[in-house]
């Protein structure tokens, strides 16, 4: 950079010099970002998997949703997931669902079940209910 006697013209051309330096950054830090993001989802399909594959179901959904959280984050903005990672990752969340599904299944029917009982189409209260019976 030539030496200048003005102080403003001096500032002016070293903060030009630096706008185009970090233009010139940019991308390759783009491709940097997309890198990692790309490595991180496939670490978080491997994670999937292992959360999948846990015997207790209700922490492996506690863990799938942490993953599924920061799989969205990472995924936002740009699509760079290769296509064997997203299959992956979804096949753990296919297995982790179908293991929920007849669970809550049950539950549903079970509560139905109840809601028809004798007692509850006599107009008792439920158990859960804190009302008092109609005298």
């Amino acid at each position: 950079m030539p030496a200048l006697d003005d102080r403003a013209a001096h500032d002016e051309l070293t903060r030009a010099s630096n706008a185009r330096a970090r233009l010139s950054e940019a991308p390759r830090r783009a491709e940097g970002h997309r890198a990692r993001a790309a490595r991180g989802c496939a670490e978080l399909a491997d994670e999937a998997g292992r959360a999948a594959a846990l015997d207790d179901l209700p922490a492996a959904r506690r863990q799938f949703a942490a993953i599924r959280r920061e799989w969205h984050d990472l995924g936002a903005g740009h699509d760079q997931r290769s296509r064997r990672v997203t299959e992956r990752y979804a096949e753990a969340a296919d297995r982790v669902r179908a293991r929920a599904t007849p669970r809550r299944t049950s539950r549903i029917r079970s509560a139905r079940r109840e809601a028809l009982t004798p007692r509850a189409a006599a107009g008792r209260p439920h158990r859960g209910d804190r009302r008092r019976a109609p005298i």
